[in-house]
């Protein structure tokens, strides 16, 4: 059977042209996803042209409403879609992503999730594994066991996991994915790997930045993690001991 796959970018504040994973898209050329552009920019850039010209969907949040929101406007709008591929605007995908994608998916029916390997450098980024109150990265996948984890670029859910579910809209930007992963282990949601090349992405947290830039990233990021810290049972003490941590190296690191 045919699976219906819909590819969610969610863009910020630039031109799809200027979009890493719209132009891998671009140059996808076997089991072509539907394209549905979600925009949370505080300006126009003309992103509803470029979604004509490419055939795409295009969806404005009116301004940057967050990651959450963002995601829930792209289920609800997406009534006959199998397979949600959710997608930041920095991943770079291989052209036979989706090909591999959707022979996971097949072979692996009682999976609700498929999960690529996503790679920043050298480093996999995801999925990690969760040890207590940390976020572990692997450096080869035989390491994952016990409670996993993975960012949502690149993540493939099928609809039936978001019967009576939505991403929680208390979390802005940061944790919405971690969120998610802790919430389809504690519903039994199986997931599957996606074996092959893994998905390159610009991880923020491993480039270059100016102090004020680190430290204005991390307000939100502070935010955040006391949301999600109350709603998983995270001690108080260990998540601001935790955002401690991240301000000292900010502190000592960046410039």
């Amino acid at each position: 059977m045919s699976l219906r796959i819909t590819a969610v970018v969610v863009v910020y504040n630039k031109n799809c042209s200027d979009s890493l994973t719209c132009e891998s898209l671009e140059k996808v050329s076997e089991q072509m996803p539907e394209v549905l552009i979600v925009d949370n920019s505080t300006s126009d850039f003309n992103n509803v042209e470029f979604c004509n010209n490419m055939g795409w969907r295009y969806c404005s949040m009116n301004g940057n409403a967050g990651l959450s929101k963002a995601y829930n406007r792209a289920i609800d709008t997406s009534p006959d879609t199998d397979i949600f591929v959710w997608l930041d605007d920095d991943t770079a995908l291989p052209a036979d992503y989706f090909v591999r994608l959707a022979k996971t998916a097949q072979e692996n029916p009682e999976a609700g999730l498929c999960l690529p390997v996503v790679k920043s450098g050298d480093d996999i980024i995801s999925p990690s594994t969760v040890r207590g109150a940390r976020v572990i990265r692997v450096k080869d996948l035989s390491e994952l066991c016990g409670e996993i984890t993975a960012i949502n670029s690149g993540l493939a859910a099928r609809r039936s996991v978001y019967d009576g579910y939505r991403y929680d809209e208390d979390l802005f930007l940061d944790l919405v994915d971690h969120k998610f992963m802790k919430d389809c282990a504690a519903r039994g949601i199986a997931w599957a790997i996606i074996e092959g090349e893994p998905l390159e992405q610009t991880f923020f947290g491993d480039t270059n930045k100016s102090k004020k830039a680190a430290l204005s990233r991390e307000k939100i990021f502070a935010k955040d993690f006391r949301v999600f810290g109350k709603k998983t049972g995270k001690s108080f003490i260990v998540t601001e001991l935790q955002l401690l941590r991240r301000r000292l190296k900010i502190e000592k690191n960046c410039r």
